[in-house]
């Protein structure tokens, strides 16, 4: 989420885009960004590919993944000098591998002396790597100490809209990270509108985990190659203009929408079979009757607009002493393959997956 307008976003005077290839994610933000560099707003770029950009940037760095937090770490110090502030000694050992060199770290420091006129972007390459949380804590510290705005773009659909209702697994000591549901097998899965060989960074260990349960229960619009191969049921699933929810945009702000068609055949709204599911189970909580109930409840929990970006420091992270990996497979979501309704649309462009 932004924490801002989108006009506001317009008309900062410097942007600094970490893990993200802007121009494939958020095409409408890029163009933004676009704009205000032509008005002579200031933009770099850390990544840990080369991601091509149709505006000028001062930076434009491939990091590679373990690059990228020594890079943001070896920044941290910079502007922490500047200011006096300590840090943590693991602050100081990543930043010594950091592939930034002097110059471009003096670039650096510059443009985020301007303060809240510039804007910080995580990406989905932050979300998908495997110390995402690591390198959102290094950019929140850089932010409180220079003053600069951060956002952390989601990558699937509606993803602010869940963080909002809290729909995580587990809380507290019992939180789960979806990669253990994983590496840690389960008995059984339940996959809501998720194809896994698509929606999944690593799909191969999701798969590999899927083979391993007793039971995979599918609640899909479509029928992907791995529900036919795992699923012991499909419940057909109500595609997104046929059903009405909320959404949450970047700015933060809640909006409705309405079903533009009935279900085809037998599906139905994901909301009234995870009601069938919870009663036939016993659950308490799934006594709703009509959307209208689930969004007003949602409205009296939720504030209808959020203007700032969890704070990571509420959350543990675990700090690695060493590069994770001496090779790592970088994959890129092409355009029209966001999620299931995108790609199976017959008439949108086919791309490679």
């Amino acid at each position: 989420m932004l924490g801002l307008s989108l006009a506001e976003f317009e008309a900062q005077d410097g942007f600094l885009l970490i893990g993200t290839d802007l121009r494939g994610e958020y095409p409408l933000l890029n163009l933004r960004v676009r704009r205000a560099s032509q008005r002579g707003a200031q933009v770099a770029a850390l990544n840990p590919v080369r991601f091509d950009a149709n505006y000028a940037t001062v930076i434009n760095a491939s990091l590679g993944p373990d690059g990228l937090i020594g890079g943001l770490a070896r920044l941290l110090e910079a502007v922490s000098k500047r200011r006096s502030e300590p840090l943590p000694a693991w602050v100081a050992d990543w930043s010594a591998r950091s592939p930034i060199s002097a110059d471009d770290l003096g670039v650096l420091v510059q443009l985020l002396e301007r303060g809240p006129r510039v804007q910080i972007i995580l990406g989905g390459w932050v979300e998908a790597h495997p110390q995402g949380s690591l390198i959102t804590r290094l950019v929140s510290e850089i932010a409180d100490q220079t003053g600069a705005r951060w956002a952390s773009l989601p990558t699937g659909p509606n993803a602010l809209g869940a963080e909002r209702v809290r729909a995580l697994w587990g809380a507290g000591a019992s939180r789960v990270v979806a990669r253990e549901l994983f590496d840690r097998p389960r008995k059984l899965y339940c996959l809501f509108g998720v194809e896994p060989e698509y929606d999944l960074w690593d799909p191969v260990t999701a798969q590999h985990a899927l083979g391993q349960a007793e039971e995979v229960l599918v609640l899909a619009s479509w029928l992907a190659p791995t529900h036919a191969a795992h699923a012991s049921v499909v419940l057909p699933l109500a595609a997104q203009a046929e059903t009405g929810g909320t959404y949450i945009d970047l700015e933060g702000r809640r909006n409705g929408f309405e079903a533009l068609a009935p279900p085809y055949g037998e599906a139905r709204p994901g909301w009234k079979i995870l009601r069938m599911l919870g009663q036939r189970l016993g659950l308490q909580g799934f006594e709703y009757e009509t959307r209208e109930e689930i969004l007003a409840e949602m409205n009296a929990r939720t504030p209808a607009t959020v203007t700032r970006n969890p704070d990571p420091a509420s959350e543990p992270v675990a700090i690695p002493d060493r590069p994770q990996a001496d090779w790592w497979r970088i994959a890129r979501r092409p355009p029209y393959g966001s999620d299931p309704c995108v790609r199976h649309f017959r008439s949108a462009p086919r791309r490679p997956r």
